[in-house]
């Protein structure tokens, strides 16, 4: 990866040289370095509430198990059987327990491993070594958040500090009263950075592309407030049930 003198200011600094959105070998840097560092956000803390239920799903190559144990403490896991790497679970609900579907290995839903069935007389194996692998979780709100590596690696990322940027903006706000409906995909022929980019010029290209949204925003009054690994765009809004008084739009590195 190419060294960029990061003290310039934002107004004299260069955009990214295209191959860091073309390249297939820049990508593998990227899942390696960027998203296995970042922490990604896959879950909503009211669909993990009870013992025994989980979520499941896949960032960036990674299959993950989100499961709130029958101790009451939530955890996340690689979705990897650590016999022959099948997936343990599939989807979301609520179990006790999560059987591979190869061997049948059975796992507690504190990760921990039950029952290794026909293993045999196995030399050196000592069941209490072969749990799922846990990775790093943190919370912001009523977002739950993983981090692409074992546990046992430590924290790249220091979750309080790195939502403390725009943390106190949306405290008044009542997101944190919000409630998981249902969850929707939609895959894009484009690289990630592309709707990022997007995403952080909001005051920019909504006048030009979005008429109706422009129409209920007071763009002249739009404000872009950069940190060290955030972005918070402030805007005014007419009053109507779209907008309401003021439109709040935060991006967390990497992806969120």
């Amino acid at each position: 990866m190419p060294d960029f003198d990061t003290s310039v200011p934002i107004e004299e600094a260069f955009t990214p040289p295209s191959t860091w959105y073309t390249d297939a070998e820049f990508a593998a840097v990227e899942r390696a370095r960027v998203f296995a560092s970042g922490w990604q956000f896959v879950a909503r803390s009211d669909q993990v509430a009870n013992p025994g239920e989980f979520v499941t799903g896949e960032v960036a190559g990674e299959p993950y198990l989100i499961t709130r144990g029958d101790d009451g403490v939530l955890r996340a896991f690689f979705n990897v059987c650590r016999h022959h790497a099948a997936e343990v679970a599939r989807g979301s609900g609520c179990a006790q327990e999560f059987q591979c579907p190869y061997h049948g290995w059975i796992y507690r839903n504190d990760g921990s491993l039950k029952k290794a069935p026909k293993l045999g007389a196995a030399k050196n194996f000592h069941p209490k070594d072969y749990g799922l692998v846990e990775m790093p979780l943190t919370s912001w709100g009523p977002f739950v958040g993983i981090q692409l590596r074992p546990k046992t690696e430590g924290l790249s990322l220091n979750a309080p500090l790195l939502f403390g940027e725009i943390d106190d903006h949306f405290e008044a706000s009542g997101w944190t009263d919000l409630q998981f409906v249902e969850r929707r995909s939609w895959d894009l022929d484009c690289n990630w950075k592309v709707y990022v980019d997007n995403y952080l010029d909001g005051g920019y290209h909504v006048d030009v592309l979005h008429k109706d949204l422009a129409s209920r925003l007071d763009l002249k009054a739009y404000q872009t407030h950069a940190y060290e690994r955030s972005v918070l765009q402030v805007c005014g809004g007419t009053g109507d049930v779209r907008v309401g008084e003021h439109a709040l739009y935060g991006w967390v590195y990497p992806n969120f």
